[in-house]
């Protein structure tokens, strides 16, 4: 009788784990290509030189901290739509790349305003 109810036990933490792993796993895809791959293609070129002169704009007083936060936030955003579009759509159209490439620009004026107000 015991061997039967660990064996029950075993089952399922077995399939708790899974099912924590299989809800988890895409919700770390993002994550992890950000910080392991290289950035490839213009949209992720564009966009990695975005975060970086935010960053060093940041770094030097050129953007203040509320400043930083809403354009992260927008570029995030950007990033989100980017992996819908690839999802929806399997991979990016040429439609999809121009709307991506209008935000980015759209991102990269509000930040040149923003480092010509200070």
């Amino acid at each position: 009788m015991k061997t039967l109810t660990t064996n029950k036990t075993a089952i399922s933490l077995t399939v708790a784990f899974g099912t924590v792993l299989i809800c988890v796993l895409p919700a770390q895809a993002r994550f992890d290509y950000d910080n392991w791959q290289p950035v490839q293609g213009r949209i992720h070129q564009q966009e990695n030189r975005l975060e970086q002169r935010l960053n060093k704009d940041y770094n030097r007083g050129m953007i203040d901290s509320n400043e930083l936060a809403q354009m992260r936030r927008d570029l995030d955003g950007i990033k989100t739509q980017e992996d819908e579009f690839r999802v929806d759509h399997n991979g990016l159209g040429q439609h999809d790349v121009c709307c991506l490439k209008a935000k980015l620009n759209e991102s990269q004026q509000d930040l040149n305003r923003a480092e010509v107000d200070k």
